[in-house]
Parts: structure tokens; sequence; C-alpha cells
């Protein structure tokens, strides 16, 4: 039997339909395609922005600590 693995975006928490191939990964973090775009969208200093922010400076920061890969 063959396993499935999908990715989890850890900012909105849901698997994206291309998979893999439909984000980036930051120190074993993924984020969606639909995320990033929204981002780069968004209003500085908007509770998405902040968020988003928030969630990439947890992802290196973890790195920094040597945590994860």
């Amino acid at each position: 039997m063959k396993a499935e693995v999908y990715p989890v975006c850890r900012q909105c928490g849901e698997v994206p339909r291309c998979g893999l191939f439909d984000g980036f990964r930051i120190h074993g973090r993924f984020f969606c395609t639909e995320c990033q775009e929204r981002l780069l969208s968004a209003e500085i200093g908007s509770p998405f922005y902040l968020e988003m922010a928030a969630g990439l400076k947890e992802a290196l920061r973890q790195k920094r600590s040597g945590g994860g890969f």
C-alpha cells in the first residue's frame, strides 16, 4: 500500500490543491501559494500580514536555535 503525504499550510491549515508543488517550505514549515499571494497583497499592519510575519519569524527563529530542518 502506497501512503500519500500532503503538506498542511502553517498559516491557513489547509492542504494545497497541488500538494508540495503549491507552496514553499522554510525550515520544515510549509506555507501555501495562496497565503503567499495574500501576504504579498496584504496591507502592511493588517491582521493577516502580522500573523503571517509572526509565522515566518517563528520558522526562522526555530532554525537559528538549532531545531528543525
